[in-house]
């Protein structure tokens, strides 16, 4: 084999394992802020049952309200 072509493939070789190097660097960063992102979404968002009893929480008020909009309306006089 040349040494011409023995130091063209050292070289390749040297770049491959560069960006392979570069490459598992930035699988790990954004595994890292995969990770930090999943911690924020666990601490500052509702779980669905909280969300849930808000619902339920929210419609009862809502019903109530109308109910009593729909009472006053009724109780008025009809010219």
């Amino acid at each position: 084999m040349d040494a011409s072509w023995l130091s063209s493939l050292v070289a390749l070789a040297a770049l491959l394992v560069a960006i392979v190097g570069m490459l598992v660097g930035h699988f790990f960063k954004l595994s890292s802020a995969l990770s930090n992102h999943k911690t924020h979404v666990a601490e500052n968002y509702v779980t669905k049952d909280e969300f849930k009893a808000h619902a339920e929480r929210l419609e009862r008020q809502m019903e109530t309200g109308f109910n009593r909009i729909y009472d006053t309306l009724n109780k008025r006089e009809t010219p």
